[in-house]
């Protein structure tokens, strides 16, 4: 089901410009992580001392060289570990 809403045009510009900021002034909205209802059900369980981290790779920085290179060689048809000297 579908809700919509028929705003005469005086009220529609006035939702809208609630979405603007003023000048210098700065909107920040969070999502995912950071969001309130994420931090909401965090300090409900809480476990909000909890940390989201970065999950350290098992691959050796030559074999993501060796990645990389060959999407280079893939996308420029040039081999980027040979030398054209």
């Amino acid at each position: 089901m579908v809700l919509r809403k028929v705003f005469d045009a005086q009220e529609w510009l006035a939702c809208m410009c609630s979405h603007v900021p003023n000048r210098e002034e700065q909107m920040v909205r969070y999502y995912g992580w950071y969001s309130n209802v994420a931090r909401g059900k965090r300090q409900k369980f809480a476990e909000d001392n909890a940390i989201p981290y970065i999950i350290e790779s098992d691959k050796s920085p030559a074999a993501y060289r060796k990645s990389g290179a060959r999407l280079i060689q893939k996308i420029h048809e040039v081999d980027p570990l040979i030398c054209p000297k």
